[in-house]
């Protein structure tokens, strides 16, 4: 019952008005966005050049991540183009991290602190904020702390599975690529 009402909480802020707040896109949202219908819609981006599998960063003067289009494009494809659609995938994976937390917070700690986390997670205001924008930043924050969930949950070959995720957040948010090995390392020795 708690997980389900903290779901809740972290559903309610993070898509109550989607379409209307924050009002419209600014560039980087427009980019991500479009980007990610693209290649939803042809496997490329919107300059019809780059191809995920390259894992290369799209640019447009300055460097984008690698795979944030493609992590989001599964859903940008079956949405009609809207601030709403747009943001819901970032906001879905913002939804995901508050529920990873609580897990982590649940097998480190126990059951009363991961309601905590998870209310904390739930009602964050950079949570809530980012989590209601088509950044990147929330994709390689989910996709970190799932590996770290992974390094915890698995055993024996299968904690090898938390490398997938550790792939994925290295390449869908360009601010955290010096953190992996530091991270990798850290969460490792801690599980060990």
């Amino acid at each position: 019952l708690a997980l389900f009402i903290i779901i809740f909480f972290a559903t309610i802020t993070r898509t109550v008005f989607l379409n209307e707040a924050p009002i419209g896109l600014n560039h980087d949202e427009v980019t991500f966005v479009a980007n990610a219908k693209a290649i939803a819609l042809t496997g490329k981006d919107l300059s019809g050049t780059w191809s995920p599998l390259s894992l290369t960063p799209i640019s447009y003067g300055f460097p984008m991540s690698e795979l944030s289009f493609l992590v989001v494009s599964p859903l940008m494809g079956v949405l009609a183009s809207s601030p709403f659609a747009g943001r819901l995938p970032y906001a879905l994976y913002s939804i995901g991290l508050v529920i990873v937390l609580y897990f982590i917070a649940r097998k480190l700690f126990g059951e009363k602190e991961a309601i905590v986390v998870g209310l904390v997670a739930a009602f964050n205001p950079w949570g809530i904020m980012f989590g209601r924008t088509a950044f990147d930043a929330p994709l390689g924050a989910f996709f970190y702390m799932l590996a770290f969930l992974g390094i915890l949950y698995l055993k024996k070959w299968k904690i090898l599975l938390a490398f997938i995720p550790l792939f994925i957040a290295f390449y869908s948010y360009i601010g955290t690529k010096l953190i992996l090995i530091p991270f990798t390392i850290g969460i490792s020795y801690f599980a060990w």
